[in-house]
């Protein structure tokens, strides 16, 4: 459920600024969305998998250390990012790359590590398999992020820009609730960090070159479409992109629970839980709802997206085109 809501959030900020905006302004939300796709699945190979790996097997003072470890990885991840991008920045204001993406630069500067810090804290709720703590949280984000996109929207302010912006104070309002309540089940100290870091990497190393090519290659569509296109037609993929991303949400949703249910029941002596647990989510997943969901996504587009789209688009035959390619791409995600 609590999957649900993090896609719901998602659809209704795309839903909005598609309607409210124009087309470049909603191109240039998408490539920073590809930005915080890019840098969630960096956090996530980094910290949250060895994370969710590593914590189950600590108890008492150790697994408390090992949490205070994992918020300092957070932490200087971030301020790497923040870093990064503030270069990117730098050299968008001095007028290379697309034009008006230099202030949707500098909003991520401000909002990606509220955003990262929101993340983190939904992948340590997972691990602990407090799944109900998860949407609480996600709930509260949520609330506070369409509110405030829907007074911009109303107002006539509604931008790229300013979305970011709410996004990141909604991040930081629900993340600094949730620290306040929960700063007992941390210990920090450097020099555990230190060597926690040494054997996270040592297991993440892998999946985060797995992850980062992954990544990598899923998020180069809109930065291609912008090179040879402009930032209209990546307006008119994210139209697509937001109705069929829908269709990862069960997907998402079994990820987030299969994955600490199995590494829970990773002893050999619960080799039968692990199997038990990994077939029903195959059942789930090929339940023929899935096939009624992939219909309903085709209406669902069609009536919001609709007069979006035939006003974006150059023509009917490369709008069947790039939805060929986003859907056959789409059936390779995770």
């Amino acid at each position: 459920m609590n999957q649900g809501v993090v896609s719901a959030t998602n659809f209704v900020t795309g839903v909005l600024i598609g309607r409210y905006c124009t087309k470049d302004e909603f191109g240039l939300y998408m490539l920073g969305f590809s930005i915080v796709l890019l840098v969630l699945d960096l956090q996530i190979s980094l910290i949250a998998t060895p994370y969710m790996v590593y914590s189950p097997r600590l108890k008492g003072e150790e697994q408390r250390l090992y949490r205070g470890s994992s918020l300092i990885h957070q932490g200087v991840l971030s301020a790497i990012v923040m870093f990064v991008l503030a270069a990117w920045g730098i050299i968008l204001s001095l007028g290379f790359g697309p034009p008006g993406l230099s202030p949707v630069i500098w909003a991520l500067v401000a909002a990606i590590g509220f955003i990262m810090f929101r993340e983190f804290v939904r992948r340590l709720c997972f691990a602990g398999l407090r799944m109900e703590i998860a949407l609480l949280f996600d709930c509260c984000v949520a609330a506070l992020q369409v509110a405030g996109l829907l007074i911009l929207a109303r107002s006539g302010l509604l931008s790229a820009t300013r979305a970011y912006w709410v996004i990141g104070c909604a991040c930081a309002t629900a993340g600094a609730g949730w620290l306040l309540l929960n700063r007992s089940g941390f210990t920090v100290q450097a020099r555990r960090a230190i060597s926690d870091l040494e054997q996270n990497w040592t297991f993440g190393k892998w999946v985060f070159a797995s992850g980062m090519l992954w990544t990598v290659s899923m998020n180069l569509y809109p930065w291609l479409l912008t090179f040879f296109h402009g930032t209209s037609s990546v307006g008119v993929w994210g139209a697509c992109l937001v109705v069929t991303a829908l269709a990862n949400v069960p997907l998402a949703g079994l990820q987030n629970y299969l994955g600490p249910r199995r590494r829970s029941c990773a002893a050999p002596v619960r080799l039968q839980n692990q199997r038990a647990v990994v077939s029903g989510g195959e059942r789930l997943v090929h339940h023929p709802a899935a096939a009624r969901r992939t219909a309903a996504g085709s209406v669902l587009r069609r009536q919001i997206f609709r007069e979006r789209l035939d006003r974006f688009h150059p023509g009917p035959e490369s709008c069947c085109r790039e939805r060929r390619v986003l859907l056959l791409a789409r059936s390779f995600c995770r």
